[in-house]
Parts: structure tokens; C-alpha cells; sequence
């Protein structure tokens, strides 16, 4: 949703706190943030927690990569594991504007959507609400993380099978 609009986020970030770095992990050639060299290769989970647990803030991009029905659906009603990633460190988060992460963030103050259109302004001020309120954010990252018992839902599905 950034690269459509040629936003380049390390240079926001930096703006907004110079000793700033935006570090996307996975083995994606798909780089929404504009600088190759800090997208290291694929890191084996569960090692890439290690980088989520040194990040201030976690960055979640879902948009249909398909322009199919199943694409589209999947983009905006998805389940994304990134959140429980995020919660786990308590990092507040910032995504695009996907209505669970929404509902999730309101419910929870564990961070915020940039709405559409997506903008460097929109962008920057969505990045200092969260470092001007850090300890709220994280304080809401992590009740969201422990209020969700995947065993207690786990053990609900099996028992209804």
C-alpha cells in the first residue's frame, strides 16, 4: 500500500527520529518500504522473533497481491499472525486499514490504521500518536496478546468435532 504511492517510509521515520531504521523481515523480493539492503534474507522462524523483539514498532501491510475475489477477501479479513508477534513484545503497531486489525486496535489501543488515501502526512502523524503515547500502545499490545487462549480455543473446536 506504500510502494502505490511512492511513499518511502524510511525517509518518514527518519524525519520523525533520525536514529530511526525500518527493517522488514521475511525472504520477499515484495519491499513496500523502499530500501532493499534492510530487508534481510529469510530468517528461520522462530529466529526472526528476536528482530521483533528489538523493534519499537510493528509495521503490517495487507493488500490483495491477486486481483481475485479470493485475493481481495483474504487481504482484508485475513488472520494475520503478525499482531500476536507484535503483542507478544508489546510494540504498538500501525497497519493499513483492514477492519479485524481496525476493530482490534480500537478495542485494544495497541495501534492505529493509516486511512486511506495513504499519505507521507498520514504516515507521520499516525508514527508520532505512537511514540507520543508508546507506553499506552504497548500497555494495550500486550492485554491484546494475553487476552487471546488459542489453547482454550483450541481445546472449544475439538470439543465441538
Amino acid at each position: 500500500w506504500l510502494d502505490e504511492k511512492g511513499i518511502n517510509l524510511h525517509r518518514k521515520a527518519r524525519e520523525i527520529a533520525p536514529d530511526t531504521a525500518i527493517i522488514g523481515v521475511g525472504g520477499s523480493t515484495f519491499t513496500p518500504f523502499g530500501t532493499p539492503s534492510e530487508f534481510p534474507e529469510f530468517i528461520i522462524p522462530p529466529f526472526h522473533l528476536y528482530v521483533t523483539e528489538m523493534a519499537s514498532i510493528g509495521v503490517m501491510s495487507y493488500s490483495p497481491h491477486q486481483k481475485t475475489h479470493a485475493g481481495v477477501v483474504n487481504a482484508l479479513y485475513c488472520a494475520p499472525n503478525k499482531i500476536f508477534e507484535y503483542g507478544k513484545y508489546g510494540k504498538p503497531m500501525i497497519a493499513n486499514d483492514v477492519p479485524a486489525l481496525k476493530y482490534i486496535f480500537k478495542e485494544y489501543h495497541c495501534g492505529e490504521v493509516v486511512d486511506y488515501p495513504i499519505t507521507p502526512n498520514a504516515i507521520s502523524t499516525i508514527l508520532e500518536k505512537l511514540f507520543s503515547n508508546y507506553d499506552m500502545y504497548s500497555k494495550g499490545a500486550l492485554e491484546y496478546y494475553q487476552s487471546v487462549d488459542l489453547i482454550k480455543i483450541v481445546k472449544g473446536i475439538l470439543a465441538s468435532i
